[in-house]
């Protein structure tokens, strides 16, 4: 069956006004499931960033930041699955746009209004935290150049041949390691 949207109640103008019975609670539930993904990235960039500014990570530290990377793949790759279907979804749909699907739909421009809010919010926690983590890695740099330097000027250590004779013992440079 198909159900018609006419011009007089969105006000647009398109090649085609037909659409498939039943879309407007495919595409609502499409921007809830959007919605709900990108919340959940949102939280988890704040306890990111809870994370991080907590000081020193330890070993719980890092395993709750690499448990939080891990859902966001998971769930980055949920939402690229969503986009996928809505692009293939908007390709058939007679000239529809996603703007004008938004407008028919019962409170298609709220949920669309509170995913964009979501999204804005997760790139600036996303810039932010990724600001964090350059600092923290300045830092380690700094601290690692301070080590090279100390490496670099030597080692003494005592020799077999007896009691009070040292020899300098030099570092290999390229042990350590600024990769983290």
């Amino acid at each position: 069956m198909i159900q018609e949207k006419g011009r007089e109640e969105t006000g647009f103008a398109r090649r085609g006004d037909e659409l498939p019975e039943g879309w407007e609670g495919e595409f609502a539930a499409r921007l809830e499931r959007q919605a709900a993904l990108y919340t959940r990235l949102l939280e988890l960039a704040r306890e990111k960033r809870r994370i991080l500014l907590a000081g020193p990570a330890g070993e719980d530290q890092a395993r709750a930041l690499e448990l939080i990377v891990q859902e966001e793949q998971a769930l980055i790759a949920r939402c690229v699955a969503l986009e996928r279907e809505e692009r293939a979804l908007l390709e058939g749909l007679n000239g529809w746009n996603c703007k004008e699907m938004i407008s028919c739909v019962p409170e298609g421009t709220e949920r669309f209004q509170r995913l964009c809010r979501a999204v804005q919010e997760l790139r600036q926690l996303n810039r932010e935290n990724g600001e964090i983590l350059k600092r923290f890695q300045r830092y380690v740099d700094f601290t690692v150049g301070l080590l090279e330097k100390e490496a670099a000027s030597g080692t003494y250590r005592e020799t077999g041949a007896g009691k009070g004779t040292v020899k300098r013992v030099a570092f290999n440079r390229s042990r350590i390691s600024r990769q983290v």
